[in-house]
């Protein structure tokens, strides 16, 4: 599908204002590669429909229309999920959403069949098309997932419906307004002198103040949006399970015949000294490994360049997962204080620049690069409240993640 989303909307779409945190969640499934607890993932997704359905209800949403949003929804959802390498082998491949909210499983046929009779009486059923539309967008394909030329169908129904919301809403004002006249002004003999390049340098100057400004603006907005987000779809945080130490058998062992197999490497053993020497924390289980390397220490402050007396104990660090089988997860964290730059909308774009800045730095050590990805989430995540100068300092950290086989 086209991954262009044109809005053909004028006016507020109550339905869609309320399913606005359901949208944001369809749009970023489809590049969710893995997740370690889909069922978790569900359970808060069921929450957050009936949190739609309550909000739908509050702005005053007719309830036929609340109930259809909620089965778009949920169709187009279930095709995200199932259409990760994740998703199959989860529980939606057996108890999907719509399964457990509207007891069918063929969603896939009836979104459209319910989109051709809506579009018998647009004007009546605009929100509720223009939510479905929405979905379109999204990469929903339905029943036209399997057919040899089901991308062009969709392509043109799409455009179609389209044309047709747009017919509906009509054309936007384009001018701020209509009946203005401009004033009559003798022109200032100082404009004769001053040089085109002098205007032209003076204009874009202003422009890129504006653009900051809107930047700065926009993005003072996005940051608790990103942090709804995250709260939606949440990657279950990784925890390292202490398990107790199995009981000793009651019953003598035979004599030993053979040596003792030697030691099962580990991280721990591994990065002794730089644990002891407190350059990192590191925990570990027998399923995972957790190291932490303080932010303050790898970064100056905003900035993603990893300082030069680092690179060292990122090559140990890196020279360690190589004796050990596993995916690597590069994870970035900062404080709650925000990041206002061009570079830098945001602490989310800050904590991915560094957590991609210190993959690559382990890629060129690693034996095979395939295993290691990596991911900003912000603030989203501290380990301890945003308080004081040392806790945020605590809070500004990198983790790697080993997910060992």
């Amino acid at each position: 599908m086209d991954s262009t989303i044109q809005s053909p909307r004028q006016g507020s779409n109550l339905l869609e204002s309320a399913a606005s945190s359901l949208l944001n969640l369809l749009g970023r499934l489809h590049d969710t590669p893995s997740h370690p607890d889909p069922a978790a993932l569900k359970s808060n997704i069921i929450e957050e429909f009936k949190a739609f359905e309550a909000r739908a209800q509050n702005l005053g949403v007719e309830r036929e229309s609340i109930f259809w949003g909620r089965y778009a929804l949920c169709t187009a959802i279930d095709e995200a999920v199932l259409s990760t390498p994740w998703g199959n082998s989860s529980i939606w491949r057996d108890q999907s959403l719509l399964v457990t909210l509207h007891n069918e499983a063929w969603g896939g046929e009836k979104f459209f069949q319910l989109l051709q009779k809506l579009l018998q009486n647009p004007a009546r059923n605009l929100d509720l098309l223009e939510l479905m539309y929405i979905c379109l967008a999204f990469g929903f394909q339905g029943r036209y997932r399997p057919l040899p030329d089901g991308h062009t169908q969709l392509q043109t129904l799409r455009d179609n419906l389209y044309r047709t919301l747009r017919n509906q809403r009509g054309e936007y004002e384009r001018e701020l307004s209509i009946h203005w006249q401009g004033a009559a002004l003798k022109q200032n003999p100082l404009v004769q002198y001053v040089p085109l390049w002098v205007v032209l340098a003076v204009s874009g100057v202003v422009l890129l103040l504006i653009y900051f400004g809107f930047t700065m603006s926009l993005n003072t907005q996005s940051d608790p949006v990103y942090t709804q987000l995250h709260d939606i779809a949440r990657n279950v945080q990784t925890v390292v399970e202490r398990k107790p130490l199995p009981p000793a058998p009651s019953i003598p062992a035979p004599p030993v015949t053979e040596p003792p197999p030697p030691p099962k490497i580990t991280l721990l053993s591994l990065l002794a000294d730089e644990v002891a020497q407190n350059k990192v924390s590191l925990d570990e289980s027998l399923s995972q490994a957790l190291i932490q390397v303080e932010g303050d220490g790898l970064f100056a402050s905003g900035s993603v360049k990893v300082k030069e007396e680092i690179l060292p104990l990122l090559q140990r660090i890196a020279e360690a997962l190589n004796q050990i089988e596993g995916r690597i997860v590069v994870v970035g964290h900062t404080d709650s204080v925000p990041i206002r730059s061009l570079r830098f909308p945001s602490n989310w774009h800050l904590s991915r620049a560094r957590s991609k800045a210190v993959a690559d730095i382990l890629e060129k050590q690693l034996a095979d690069p395939k295993r290691l990805e990596s991911e900003g989430r912000g603030s989203a995540e501290p380990l301890v409240p945003n308080d004081s100068p040392i806790n945020r300092a605590r809070n500004r950290r990198v983790e790697i993640t080993l997910l060992k086989q």
